[in-house]
Formats: structure tokens, sequence, C-alpha cells
């Protein structure tokens, strides 16, 4: 088959305590060796040698396994996911040496997110017997969902993630790109806060669809989420005036700033607030699942369309956070940003773009998309964002400001394709 893209695949696993075991000393030992690695060439940078690479490291490593007693555990832990760790962590030098990120960090115990390679070998799985599925280590794993697995021929490697204290397996196996269809018109897509999507198409029919985070379930989620960090902070604070009311029995003068910050991190290590702590995370999980849920069924209800092209604004989240941040300090808008999800939902058209085949145009990011009118070309330079209604002073027209920009988006000439 001749494939042009690669997918994943990403379903829940349900291992038993024995499985949980190793899944969890195999990632302990991938982060070990992770962090082993960063440290052998900062000792060695330091010493005046040169960098170690991936294979270098992984041979010193499987001769240390037969002599020295420090390191014969290893040979417990499945090599391949070892040898994977060990080239994530030469990735990360070569990306900083490249100037593409920043200085490898060491791995922690309390990264929420773990993951470890497996090879295709020993993988197999019968979706028309039972949901149960045969992992390298692992061995039968019990999983709910089994009517999207891909074919086992086609499965290059896969991983065992960690994320949350919840299991998953992910599978990459190829595709072949879809025949370029095209049913419809190009689209301008314009997203928004209030209105989370405005598609406007050449034959002049618009659409629009609102934010998911205005849905009932959404909020309910947050709420709660709010109200268990208020129960949190209560227990905090009244388990800080405890131990100042201690500390005060025995010290004639208030704490310093050292000590007063030491209890107060003291106040928040009980058994009942962690119990509340990971309900918090617990919600919160639930509230990204949901978001991400929704942006994947809004890309995947846009793509199934088959438009010529869609062309969307070059959002810099970050940017317009932190412009938000500086000159109205609107801490609303700000939250509203960022659980919009506007990045997850650039990255999963980009995916179903390349799979169906579309093109996607991308303006530049200093288009000002809302503020050209749509019929003249008239640029308003004093609109805001409290205005939801463009009105042109040219040519008199009243248009949504969402629809306006949507039609500029279609309607552009100089873009950038990816």
């Amino acid at each position: 088959m001749s494939c042009e893209m690669y997918k994943v695949c990403k379903i829940r696993i349900y291992p038993n305590k024995n499985q949980e075991r190793i899944i969890k000393r195999t990632l302990g030992a991938c982060r070990w060796i992770y962090n082993h690695y960063l440290g052998y060439n900062i000792d060695s940078y330091k010493k005046g040698y040169d960098f170690t690479t991936a294979y270098e490291f992984s041979k010193l490593i499987n001769e240390l396994k037969k002599y020295e007693d420090n390191y014969t555990w290893l040979n417990d832990i499945s090599s391949k996911a070892i040898k994977d760790s060990i080239m994530n962590a030469e990735k990360a030098f070569k990306r900083f040496f490249k100037g593409k990120s920043k200085y490898p960090r060491f791995k922690s115990k309390k990264d929420k997110v773990n993951s470890f390679f497996i090879i295709r070998d020993n993988i197999h799985f019968n979706t028309g017997k039972k949901n149960i599925i045969n992992l390298p280590i692992l061995k039968k794993v019990r999983i709910r969902e089994c009517n999207y697995l891909p074919d086992n021929s086609l499965l290059s490697s896969g991983r065992i993630i960690l994320d949350h204290n919840k299991y998953y397996v992910s599978f990459i196996y190829p595709v072949e790109k879809k025949d370029k269809e095209i049913l419809t018109e190009g689209i301008g897509l314009d997203l928004g806060i209030s209105k989370y999507l405005t598609i406007y198409r050449k034959d002049d029919k618009s659409y629009a669809k609102d934010n998911f985070i205005y849905d009932k379930k959404y909020k309910d989620l947050e709420e709660k989420i709010s109200n268990i960090q208020q129960v949190i902070s209560n227990k905090a604070n009244i388990n800080y005036i405890r131990s100042l009311n201690e500390y005060m029995k025995t010290h004639e003068e208030q704490p310093d700033e050292k000590q007063e910050n030491l209890m107060k991190r003291r106040s928040y290590a009980t058994s009942n607030i962690r119990k509340l702590q990971n309900k918090v995370t617990s919600l919160y999980n639930k509230k990204v699942n949901y978001s991400k849920d929704k942006v994947n069924k809004i890309v995947y209800m846009i793509a199934k369309t088959k438009p010529k092209y869609i062309t969307i604004e070059d959002l810099q989240v970050k940017n317009m956070i932190a412009n938000i941040k500086d000159k109205d300090n609107n801490h609303t808008l700000h939250k509203y940003i960022q659980d919009s999800m506007f990045r997850y939902f650039r990255t999963r058209l980009e995916q179903k773009c390349k799979e169906f085949n579309i093109e996607l145009r991308i303006a530049n990011k200093y288009f000002a998309s809302s503020k050209k009118c749509s019929n003249c070309g008239n640029k308003k330079k004093d609109l805001t964002l409290e205005d939801r209604m463009y009105i042109c002073p040219e040519c008199g027209m009243i248009i949504n400001r969402d629809l306006n920009a949507a039609i500029n988006l279609c309607n552009l000439n100089k873009y950038k394709v990816i």
C-alpha cells in the first residue's frame, strides 16, 4: 500500500494490579535513564569531553548492565523502551542545539503524563471476539472500545501512556490520503469567543457555531472545580492558623517569611486535602476531554464537506493573552481564550486537511480581517472588541463582525499554504 501519512489511534486500557506495577516500573526506569543521559552529557561538557550520542550511551548501558550491580536491575526492563528513552533525550539536546527549544529539563515523578515505547511484535487483537488486546510486556489487557482499532498488519509501533492515573495505548499506522474530491466552494473561517467559529462560503452561504465553553455540562464541571478549590483553600487556611498558634506558643516573635511560607505549604499536606486535589484533577481532565471532543467534532464537520480550500487567521494565542493582560487586564477574556483551545483546533484542522487533501490557507498574522470592510475594502481602525457589529463609515454596510472577518478571509489573495 502506498501511504503518504500516518495516523494515531489512542484507546484506554484497564490493566490489572500486576500490569499496573509493570507499567509504573518501566516508566520509572525510562525516566531514570533519561535523566541519567542528561546528567552524563552535562558532566562530560563540564569536563571538556565531546557530546555522547544516544547510540554510544546505549552501548555503555548495555555493558554496565552485565557487570555493575547498580545497573543490573535494568535487565528486567524492556530494552526497546530504554533505547527509545535515550533517543528522546538525544532529540531534546539536538532541538536545543538548533535553537528550536529550551535546554532539556530533568523528568520528575510528579509529571502527570508519561509513556514508554512498544514495538509492533506481539501486538495482537481480534475485535470480533472480546475487548482484549495483547501487548508486549503486559500481555492480555482489557479495553472498552474496539470499533476503530486499525488492522494488525498496518501497525508500525505504539506507546503505553499513563495520563493522570489513567492508562492508554496508542498505535501509529499508515493511511492513504483521500482522493481530492471537491464538492463545495472554498471557505473562510473566523474563530471567536461568543461564536466559536463563523464560516463563510464562496456561494454566499454562512454558518456560525456557538462556543462549547457556554454549554451547561462545561459550566457544571467548572462550578464543581471552583467549589472544591474553595473547600481546599478553607481547609488549608484553618491548618495554617493552627500551625501559627502552635508556633506562637513556643516563640515570642512572629515567624519570618521563610518559616511562614513553610507553614503555608505544610497546611496543604493533609490526606483530606490530597483527596480533594485528586478530585479536582479528575474533574479538570473531564473538562479538557469534553473540550477536545467538541473541537474534534467541529473540525470533522468542516472537513467532511470537502471544501476547495479553508482560510484561517494565523492566531498567536500567546500574544493575544499577553496583549489582553497588558492593555485591558481582562482576566475573564484571558480565561475564555485559553479554554477555547484555539491552538488545538489549528492542529486538528491541519491534520484533517492533510487527510482529506484540502488546501489550508493561513493569512498573514498582521492581516486585520475584522477591521477591513468586506464590501468596499475600507479599514476601520477604531474597531474595538466590544463592537459586535461592523458599520462601515464609507459604504454604510452593517454586518456581523465575525461574518465580515470570515468573508475577508474567504476572499483573501495573499496567504501561506500549509
